[in-house]
């Protein structure tokens, strides 16, 4: 579709209508300044009036788009806005009512009885997604301390949906009063939920009414769940201190030490985490007590340890960084990968010195024996780096033959954060990884050559855009990022390459190329922004959402054509591009955006497109 191809109306006479019916364009250049300052009232309504008419449609999907798109272009409080939103409460589908409920909890003005009424009715429904975004709703319309409200939303702690129970807590954080002792021992109760989200909702509600209100309140029914017979309710109580108690308590930080010693590993682990929280940095006894744990005969307690070591110890820590570098060595992939992000924290990277003496040790670890080791040890050079010489990065090439996959992709990730950009046998070399039979390896080398190759080397670009059609999810994901950085903006072949993808067979292939071409084209490209909006009829969702995106990353902010072009297609037989349609049309502009497109079109005299969309008048 050619959006400069849209019929403009048109006559002879200065304020007369043509044959058509419609204004003269002319009409426009004299309309008054008091006309004026009344259009955008007249666009408001004829805008929102457009988008509420779809709360009718037959597509249960383009309603719940509208009612999206809603808060966009509304002001909150209007009445007739609100009623319309009401109405949706009883549709049949779910989600339009959990879209109108949302709505709700947008444009509702905050503490309006009235309003607060009809969303407390929804934590009655039947679906659980509805009660959920009711009870959001609420947290963003009721005044805090309401007894009323905080006692309806304190009864859906106990909703037989975990989701529900965890957005009660979440409310109940932000509307009780902070000393409400039933309210946190409710929430201090949660912490014996079955499900981790529900547990870490009422973690964060505490912390939010430890900040607020009574620490000591929580703290003390807090630490009484610590010796609870379940250790994933230990757990939750760890988590808790770790977060809530003021660092360097020295009563929180005995009792929690004490839990080193806990038969659960699970607790153990959760221990040495919250001691990393609530210790000093530096405290010599706590990093003794966490130094011990890097030899628990359980996975994640030494995982745990480790990484908490870089929490404890301050950069440079020579004993440190020779304990953690040991680590790369443990037979637990978990236990490197920590040691991998323990070391990027220690070390000194500022410091020569320091660098000169702890790189060496790490370079012998790419000859261990075992691969996991070695992985674990470009993982590591690849993150502090900057002071690898040209052998260490020879070394690292050479790795890119080895038979293991795993650290094919490592050596790649290394050589590709490492080497010189634009290094020509280098770039060579890690080309030609593209044809590896591994997903993961041809995933990595699309990565390294994001960050190898010279900006607009046509070459490396034309691979690129092959791998876009990738059977790979990830090779394609890299291969955006890549022809991102890698191809000139606006580049004629690129963009060509582009448009030949957005037409492929497959969905997927049609997808990332619409992504590559919301970053490559220019913004305003008119045949860039036509091939995007073409795709809002695509039969596959990832194409359509991908297609808006372009189509509202490429398009002018306040562009007349573009504006009328999307308010045109609300009315479109395809339910899926008026979806596409009022998703655009929410992102790209906001009712003073319309309001300056069509003020603008006035005064240029090329208003038509606006008065065929009711947009425009000449009524005062």
């Amino acid at each position: 579709m050619d959006l400069d191809s849209r019929p403009r109306s048109g006559g002879s006479a200065v304020g007369s209508k043509s044959s058509t019916g419609s204004p003269d364009k002319n009409h426009w250049r004299h309309i008054s300044g008091k006309d004026l300052q009344k259009l955008p009232k007249r666009v408001q309504s004829t805008t929102v009036a457009a988008v509420i008419s779809k709360l009718e449609d037959a597509a249960h999907k383009v309603k719940t788009a509208a009612l999206k798109s809603l808060p966009h272009l509304c002001n909150k409080g209007d009445a007739a806005i609100l009623a319309a939103l009401t109405a949706q409460l009883e549709d049949v589908h779910a989600i339009v009512r959990e879209a109108a409920v949302e709505a709700l909890g947008h444009l509702g003005i905050h503490g309006d009885a009235a309003t607060i009424a009809i969303v407390t009715n929804r934590l009655e429904d039947s679906a659980s997604n509805v009660r959920f975004a009711a009870l959001k709703a609420l947290s963003q319309l009721a005044v805090k301390g309401d007894a009323a409200i905080v006692a309806s939303v304190a009864s859906k702690l106990d909703d037989a949906d975990w989701s529900v129970r965890g957005a009660a807590i979440s409310s109940l954080g932000r509307l009780a009063q902070n000393n409400d002792a039933a309210i946190v021992s409710a929430m201090t109760e949660k912490l014996e939920d079955t499900v981790v989200k529900v547990k870490d909702a009422a973690i964060e509600a505490l912390d939010l009414v430890a900040q607020e209100g009574d620490a000591t309140l929580i703290m003390s029914g807090v630490t009484a769940t610590l010796e609870n017979s379940d250790p994933k309710v230990r757990v939750a109580a760890l988590e808790a201190l770790g977060k809530l108690s003021e660092k360097g308590n020295d009563a929180n930080m005995r009792a929690v030490a004490a839990k080193l010693e806990d038969s659960s590993s699970l607790a153990r682990a959760a221990a040495v985490r919250a001691l990393s929280h609530l210790a000093k940095k530096g405290d010599m006894s706590t990093m003794v007590d966490v130094l011990a744990m890097l030899y628990d005969p359980e996975t994640m307690v030494r995982a745990a340890a480790v990484s908490s070591l870089s929490q404890l110890c301050h950069r440079g820590d020579a004993d440190a960084i020779a304990a953690v570098i040991t680590m790369l060595e443990d037979p637990a992939s978990e236990v490197r990968h920590a040691a991998v992000g323990a070391l990027s924290q220690l070390l000194d990277k500022d410091s020569e010195k320091a660098m000169a003496a702890d790189i060496p040790p790490l370079i012998n670890v790419l000859k261990h024996e075992d691969p996991g080791v070695r992985v674990a040890a470009l993982e590591i050079l690849s993150q502090i780096g900057t002071k690898i010489d040209n052998r260490a990065i020879q070394t690292m090439t050479a790795m890119l033959r080895e038979s293991e996959s795993r650290v094919r992709v490592a050596a790649l990730g290394a050589v590709g954060k490492l080497a010189k950009q634009g290094d020509t046998p280098i770039v060579s070399t890690v080309k030609a990884m593209l044809k590896d039979s591994v997903n993961d390896v041809r995933a990595a080398a699309v990565e390294a050559l994001g960050r190898l190759a010279a900006r607009g080397d046509a070459q490396i670009v034309s691979q690129l855009i092959a791998s876009l059609q990738d059977s790979n999810w990830a090779v394609r994901q890299n291969a955006i990022g890549a022809l991102i950085q890698v191809a000139s903006k606006g580049d004629a072949k690129t963009l060509a390459g582009l448009a030949a993808k957005i037409e492929h067979s497959d969905s997927n292939v049609r997808g990332s190329a619409l992504k590559v071409l919301a970053e490559v084209a220019e913004k305003g490209d008119r045949k860039a922004i036509a091939a995007a909006m073409d795709k809002f009829a695509d039969s596959d969702w990832f194409v359509r959402n991908a297609a808006v995106l372009a189509f509202c990353q490429l398009s002018e902010k306040g562009d007349a054509s573009t504006l009328a072009s999307l308010m045109g297609m609300l009315d479109h037989a395809e339910s899926n591009v008026r979806v596409a349609a009022l998703e655009a049309l929410s992102q790209l502009a906001t009712l003073a955006d319309i309001s300056a497109a069509v003020t603008r079109a006035n005064e240029a005299g090329e208003a038509g497109e606006f008065y065929q969309l009711g947009l425009a008048s000449t009524e005062t």
